[in-house]
């Protein structure tokens, strides 16, 4: 069953990336066109689409045939809030690949154009593949209410999702000493949680035609396994397998961004080892060996089996959560299983 609605999620990708080369998306210079499309048809796992389409057909006696059409949607605001993240961290890999920027940047360099820039560029793309999102979603054809209150929670995530990247870069500017658990969680829940997990799901609950409180219910499982995936990605960029991954190991320190692995070790440090979190992350030290030592630190503080109990946590939660929905027996098993595929 997963096997063809991930078969199909990919052939909607494929033929919503074609959009690109019809017009009037058609008159944008073909070396362009060519690097967005490759963009949007690149890598990804597409949980956030097959998230969807479990808890709707999950629910649907007579699911429409538009589903995976609308499934995409979400898979777009992913690229969408790719492309804008990549410009803000200044990440030129994305999947094993060149970023959207980065692509740009090198047709425009090639053609010798230096007017604007590949991140110019790539934000009007965003912008464009945000709008596509929004139309993708609009295809299905169901109940006209379900259908504006599952568009309200697809909005909903979007702009969440935006305040989460505000307040984690205001965060970033202040001291580790100030940070709480609760600021970490919220980050977490509103840059990640919401639009990965909890509007998925609650998404296609609602256009199913779920009652209210199996939508709610799925959307705090969501909340739950996105806090999860935020954490099991954060141990991930420690280990030395995060330069594979296209990113560096002291990233979230130099970039100031703010962790439970940072908060924790912070807390349970020594006066020397604060400083030598703080050194990176409030002051972006740039002196040679300064961010492997508060990776020591870390380290040796307990935050890694600190945080892989709170993964076991929400993990937990989520599966109780799932388990008490009236989502048919094949399609919740699926859903149950999330949490086992993602964070074992």
């Amino acid at each position: 069953m997963l096997a063809t609605i991930t078969g199909r999620l990919i052939e909607e990708q494929d033929a919503l990336a074609r959009r690109f080369r019809q017009p009037p998306l058609s008159s944008i210079p073909a070396a362009y066109r060519e690097e967005i499309v490759s963009f949007l048809q690149h890598g990804g796992k597409r949980i956030r689409p097959t998230l969807y389409t479990l808890a709707y057909l999950g629910l649907n006696r007579k699911p429409s045939p538009d589903v995976y059409t609308a499934a995409m949607s979400l898979e777009l605001l992913h690229n969408f809030m790719l492309i804008h993240d990549d410009i803000i961290d200044h990440d030129g890999q994305r999947r094993d690949a060149p970023a959207m920027h980065v692509r740009l940047r090198d047709c425009l360099r090639k053609e010798g154009i230096r007017r604007f820039t590949g991140s110019d560029a790539a934000i009007i793309v965003g912008d464009m593949v945000y709008a596509m999102a929004i139309h993708s979603f609009l295809t299905i054809r169901e109940d006209v209410h379900r259908k504006q209150r599952a568009l309200e929670q697809l909005t909903s995530a979007a702009f969440y999702t935006g305040c989460g990247e505000l307040d984690e870069l205001f965060r970033g500017s202040m001291a580790l000493s100030r940070m709480t658990r609760k600021d970490i969680y919220r980050i977490y829940d509103w840059k990640t949680a919401h639009y990965s997990f909890a509007a998925p799901m609650s998404m296609g609950a609602t256009l199913a035609g779920g009652d209210t409180r199996t939508a709610h219910r799925l959307f705090q499982a969501g909340i739950f396994l996105g806090r999860a995936f935020q954490i099991r990605d954060d141990l991930l960029d420690l280990s030395p397998a995060a330069g594979a991954r296209g990113r560096s190991v002291s990233s979230d320190l130099r970039e100031g961004r703010p962790t439970l692995l940072l908060w924790f070790a912070y807390r349970r440090g020594s006066d020397r080892d604060k400083r030598a979190i703080a050194s990176v992350f409030e002051e972006g030290s740039r002196k040679a060996g300064a961010a492997q030592q508060a990776i020591r630190v870390i380290k040796q503080s307990g935050a890694e089996d600190f945080a892989r109990q709170e993964i076991a946590h929400f993990a937990r939660k989520a599966s109780a959560l799932m388990r008490s929905t009236p989502v048919k027996g094949p399609y919740r098993d699926l859903l149950l299983a999330a949490p086992m595929k993602l964070f074992c």
